[in-house]
């Protein structure tokens, strides 16, 4: 009986969980607009280092106007880039892709604070003396106005860091390989391209979770593990001398800068990995955007030579040896194909899609490295489908489809 009982939970739970999960976000929508709207400042006495902000400042350069002991290095100009068309096996391009063949990187800026403080919340906050939110160096899954720390009845109780403090700390990278490679590590680059190396720093502010990625990439960028301070939303800094960065725009902002400078980190090669030169990178160990009958697909695939690859099993200094010397790659969008940007131009890269979520990522990175790019929507014609963004979404490939790709593999 209580088998039954588990397993109708769990299939209602499965055909419910998007309604459950919009119901959740009105719920916690709500209940955060309720803890702003409560002047916990006035109602609970408290040191003014623990009280919530009281407002902010829209940009760190409404702040600079006002604070003129602060100071801002530009180390990129803005920047407009044109993405490569990609290829499908659709009869059409998606016109998401159209829509963003061009984008807009901006200025690029280095900012020198003092007398700040940090809060370890989401890839962090950064509060100043008189007691405001630098609101575009503080990001949130919420908008402004409904920021977590305006919801806090108190913060942490703040340790002081003396010297300078460099905040390498961003959104989802204590998690994520992708947005950890993308986002936190070309902060080193301009910092040091602002003249702020290893040397002149005493402190480094991480989000990680001590996943061996992170820790090999933080060495072989020369960052001395006794200056890392783990953060998250436990810590709380009052900070002497902060150093920060712009953080991006969004996801898709990949540039040629930030590609070069990565590819220059110099990992060790400690044994020459033999793998084929075509590879099939497999998301089987993840928990979503899985290809449900890979089985069927690597089989088809090992007659033309493909092996299969989990990143994850290898070290960063061996997945650069595995993907710099592919010549194609196959794969479903994820963070995996953060590897991509190891592999030379010529590398030929097929991005598994589903039409419940056409993912730009991938091609967005290949585009700006002139790889050869090609998405094949697993299930049906990527026309079929309005935007849909359901990005926990696995792929099943119909055998029209598969059909398609291995044609293409024989030509």
């Amino acid at each position: 009986m209580m088998q039954e009982i588990k397993e109708y939970l769990k299939t209602w739970l499965s055909h419910n969980a998007k309604i459950l999960r919009e119901l959740l976000i009105i719920i916690v929508r709500d209940f955060r607009i309720f803890l702003i709207k409560v002047p916990m400042n006035k109602l609970i006495p408290a040191n003014k280092y623990r009280k919530r902000p009281e407002g902010y400042y829209y940009s760190v350069k409404d702040y600079l106007q006002k604070n003129s002991n602060s100071k801002m290095f530009r180390v990129y100009l803005a920047q407009i880039y044109q993405r490569k068309m990609p290829h499908t096996f659709d009869e059409k391009i998606h016109p998401i892709f159209l829509e963003n063949l061009t984008f807009k990187m901006p200025d690029i800026n280095v900012y020198e604070l003092f007398d700040i403080r940090f809060w370890g919340h989401y890839g962090g906050s950064i509060i100043t003396g008189d007691n405001k939110l630098i609101a575009d160096l503080s990001p949130d899954q919420w908008e402004l106005g409904r920021h977590k720390i305006f919801t806090k009845i108190l913060l942490p109780k703040p340790a002081k860091l003396n010297g300078t403090t460099a905040i390498l700390s961003t959104p989802e990278a204590e998690n994520n390989y992708w947005h950890w490679t993308f986002d936190l590590l070309p902060r080193l680059h301009y910092l040091e391209k602002a003249g702020f190396g290893p040397d002149d720093i005493d402190h480094y502010l991480v989000n990680h979770h001590n996943y061996p990625y992170q820790l090999e990439s933080l060495k072989y960028c020369g960052i001395p593990t006794d200056k890392i301070i783990r953060v998250d939303h436990n810590t709380h800094f009052k900070i002497a001398r902060g150093i920060i960065t712009d953080l991006k725009p969004d996801q898709l902002s990949v540039t040629n800068n930030e590609c070069d400078y990565l590819r220059s980190i110099p990992y060790r090669k400690i044994d020459k990995v033999n793998l084929s030169k075509y590879i099939y990178v497999s998301r089987q160990n993840c928990k979503r955007r899985k290809v449900i009958n890979e089985e069927l697909l690597v089989d088809k695939l090992k007659n033309y030579g493909f092996e299969v690859i989990f990143p994850d099993q290898y070290s960063i200094a061996d997945q650069k040896q595995i993907f710099e010397n592919s010549e194609i790659i196959i794969g479903p969008y994820g963070a995996s194909m953060t590897n991509l940007v190891f592999c030379k131009e010529s590398t030929l890269i097929i991005n598994l899609l589903t039409s419940k979520f056409i993912d730009l990522a991938i091609w967005s990175h290949a585009s700006i490295q002139n790889q050869n790019y090609y998405y094949l929507t697993a299930d049906q014609d990527s026309m079929d489908y309005k935007y849909a963004r359901d990005r926990r979404a696995d792929i099943i490939i119909t055998n029209y489809k598969l059909k398609q790709l291995l044609a293409f593999l024989d030509d």
